[in-house]
């Protein structure tokens, strides 16, 4: 059994979760870039189309990607959303129906069990539409917020084009 001495260089050179973190943004963008090895800004430079700005074009398309990142984020945040609160409401449901069950079988004769048993389904049910409905505008909520920062960048796309198409003066 051999123990290894590490040196202080060697603890030294392991990059920290910062560099860590910018070398993945790096690689993110490099990318966005040169997606599959391909390296589109020289692709299009060599094309010398007159009035194509290179840089301008993929720089646009590095902020589409980005905006759909940032997108895709947002929805997953919405989605974790409703699933938590969907638990939430499970939990609570689940001590209610204990709650119910005691009392149900509390009740004294048929008659009253019967009463409290619908009594209880006609509260169980109200519960039900009433967290669907707040299921729903949380998810509308959600999806707007997409939808709006998708919206946003794609007006900002236009404009870019907009500029980008337009007779130099």
């Amino acid at each position: 059994m051999s123990t290894r001495k590490t040196s202080t260089a060697a603890k030294v050179a392991r990059p920290s979760a910062a560099a860590k973190a910018s070398a993945k943004a790096r690689a993110v963008d490099a990318t966005l870039v040169n997606p599959g090895g391909l390296d589109l800004r020289a692709m299009l430079e060599r094309l010398r189309l007159p009035g194509l700005d290179a840089s301008g074009l993929i720089e646009s398309r590095r902020k589409d990607v980005k905006a759909l990142l940032a997108a895709n984020e947002r929805a997953y945040s919405g989605f974790e959303s409703v699933v938590r609160r969907q638990g939430e409401m499970l939990a609570k449901a689940m001590k209610q129906l204990e709650a119910d069950t005691r009392e149900t079988f509390d009740a004294q004769n048929a008659g009253e069990r019967v009463s409290t048993v619908s009594r209880q389904a006609q509260k169980a049910f109200g519960q039900a539409l009433a967290d669907m409905k707040e299921l729903a505008e949380l998810s509308v909520s959600s999806n707007k917020l997409v939808l709006q920062a998708l919206g946003q960048r794609l007006r900002e796309g236009v404009d870019e084009s907009k500029k980008r198409l337009a007779p130099k003066r």
